[in-house]
Order: C-alpha cells, then structure tokens, then sequence
C-alpha cells in the first residue's frame, strides 16, 4: 500500500526566536532543539511536551544526540560545546570553550564510545576531538589545514558550511564543505591529516553524504540543490525546488537509508525527492501561526520513520513540526 508522512505532533509554546537545530533521539522518543532564544529543550514525542529546558549564554546553533538516547551535544555562539545527559527527573550538564568562534557544525564519527571523534566547525577552523569518560570531557586532537586557494575563492574568506564523517568503511574521513572552497575530504592518521579528494563549486551550502558514500546532495544557494558523485564530482542530479528565491541557504539530507532526500524551505513547503530521479515525492506542509516559514532545519531517525522540521524565522515564536510514515489510508 502507498506511504507517506504525515504530520503527528507539532511542539509549540517554548521557542521565541528562531529554531536553528533539531534532532531526534536514537529511540525516536524525544526530539531536542536549538534556539537564537539560547535555549536547549527536551520535548517528549509521547506528551508533545518539554521535559527539559537548558538556557545558555548564546545562541544555540547546532545539535546532536548521541548513540545513547539521554546525551546530547551542541555548539553556542560564544564557541562553547556542551554536553547534556538527563533522565526523566534531571539534566546533567558539562562544557567548554571549544572556539573563539560560533560553533555551526557537528559531527560525531561513526565509532564506539572508546574510538569515535567528534568534529567541531566554527567559521573557518575545524578541530577534532575524542571522547573521555563517556562524553563527559573531550580531548583536543587535531586542526585541520584551512583550504587551499583557487583563483575563484582567492578573495573570499574562508567559512565552513558543514561537516560530516563518512559511513563505515570510511568512517576515519571527514567531508568539509565551505562557502567559497568546494568540498574536501580528509583522513585522520597517526600525526597526520590526509587529503583524499575534493570538489571545487562555486557556492556551497549545507551538505550531505549519501550512506553508501557514493554521492552527496549539495545546497548550491542559487537555485537550490544538487546531487554530486563522490569522490569524481560529476554532477547528477538537479532538484527541483520550485517557487524557492535564490541566496536560501538550506539544508538537505539523505533519509530512508539513501533512497530519498529531505530539503528545507523558505514557504513552510518541505519536500521529498527521489534520490535516484530527483523527482519530488512528496511536499509536507508546515503547520504554524506565520507564513511564510523558513525552515532551516530538518532530521530523521531511520529506525523509527519519523522526521522532524523546526522553523526559523527570526524573532518570533517558532516551533517543530513531527512526521510520521503512514499507510494514505489510515
């Protein structure tokens, strides 16, 4: 029988401003969210209700949850990483100053809790980590190089847009998109960083690598996204992304194990491409009080079929829409 998403929950009454990161929780029982209203918030799925409410000192912009379902990590605007561990009654809280810049970008290797690392991306530095007792502490390992310079992006800062570890068997590479320097991949060695290959764009958005680590879906900024071969670069795909203004930096990722790509919008209209034709499958439309909405965040949990968008338009309440895949005749 056909499927689709269909909206399940929307989580409202806790944001101010706009919401920069969500993530869904291993288990697919919480959703967590990031604020410009400098606010960590623990929503249960089964209430529709916040259990925890953490308020730091800056903006929170990004966030992840950890293998275990109670820890999560984020990165704030004054360059502190934190990291949060709770249960139904507390939240345990630790952290750093990781950079002199805003922390935009996480990534957590795909490893153990003894062998993972965690990538840090302010700006334009990235620094790796390793976890020490179970991600209470993390351990400085390495910087990478900043990019190297083309004639086009000579005169262009460098700023970073994402970062991402790639999957097993090429979990120890780090994928770096930045705005004006292509795409990189690095490998982390014994006392060194290797460069394995690299795609030069004009623009780079937000990024993601499919779980086959064959291909990768690119936000391009000026008219929308693009799905690039690794690590040849030959492009792919185009996706339509219609009505979208050009200079939207939005964000797309690979869900349903590759098979289909999840982008944001600046309309409330997300949508769901076919990984393999770029068609669009299926546009879910974003339920809130102010239109149009951007959406500039998005996430999935694999194991559970659920996605979750948060909305970011700038200083007003914003909240979090839930999806679920469902038969259309339910």
């Amino acid at each position: 029988m056909p499927l689709q998403y269909r909206s399940t929950s929307t989580l409202v009454e806790e944001h101010t401003d706009a919401i920069n990161c969500v993530a869904l929780s291993p288990d697919g029982l919480f959703v967590a969210s990031g604020s410009t209203d400098k606010r960590i918030v623990v929503w249960s799925l089964s209430s529709g209700q916040a259990i925890h409410r953490l308020v730091t000192h800056s903006a929170v912009l990004s966030l992840l949850w950890r293998s275990s379902p109670s820890r999560i990590i984020c990165g704030t605007a004054d360059g502190t990483l934190i990291t949060a561990a709770f249960n139904e009654e507390n939240i345990y809280v630790s952290g750093f100053s990781a950079h002199s810049k805003p922390i935009e970008c996480l990534s957590l290797s795909k490893g153990t809790t003894a062998s993972c690392h965690l990538a840090t991306a302010a700006h334009d530095v990235v620094n790796i980590w390793s976890s020490v007792e179970n991600d209470t502490y993390w351990d400085y390992g390495d910087t990478l190089d900043a990019p190297p310079s083309t004639p086009y992006s000579a005169s262009h800062s460098v700023i970073i847009t994402s970062v991402q570890w790639m999957n097993d068997p090429s979990a120890d590479c780090l994928v770096t998109a930045y705005l004006h320097h292509g795409i990189i991949c690095s490998r982390r060695g014994t006392g060194s960083i290797e460069v394995l290959w690299s795609i030069h764009l004009p623009l780079c958005g937000a990024c993601n690598i499919s779980p086959a680590n064959d291909t990768l879906a690119v936000c391009n900024i000026t008219s929308g996204f693009d799905v690039y071969a690794i690590p040849s670069g030959l492009r792919r795909l185009v996706l339509e992304v219609p009505s979208e203004p050009p200079g939207m930096a939005l964000p797309i990722v690979y869900i349903h194990k590759g098979t289909m790509l999840l982008g944001g919008a600046s309309n409330g209209k997300v949508r769901l491409w076919d990984a393999r034709s770029g068609d669009i499958v299926q546009t879910l439309r974003y339920h809130g009080k102010f239109d149009p909405l951007l959406i500039q965040c998005v996430a999935e949990n694999p194991d559970t079929f659920l996605l979750a968008t948060g909305s970011s338009d700038p200083g007003v309440p914003n909240s979090i829409q839930v999806w679920e895949l469902r038969d259309v005749a339910e």
